[in-house]
């Protein structure tokens, strides 16, 4: 999938922005808006950028 996985946490490449088959993968970077949006850094995005050429944003909250 053009991940690299190792046996090692320690030893993974932190990569922010991730390519895969025509899919974009962000996390933890803002997206730009034509308005001014105080919380403009989802937990992930996946871009479509072939198929449907959509954006799915992906929020998550653990409430305790």
């Amino acid at each position: 999938m053009g991940l690299q996985v190792t046996d090692r946490y320690y030893e993974r490449i932190s990569e922010r922005v991730i390519d895969v088959n025509g899919t974009i993968i962000v996390w933890d970077v803002p997206v730009i808006t034509d308005r001014t949006i105080l919380v403009s850094r989802p937990d992930a995005a996946l871009h479509d950028t072939e198929k449907d050429k959509t954006c799915l944003l992906i929020d998550i909250a653990i409430p305790r």
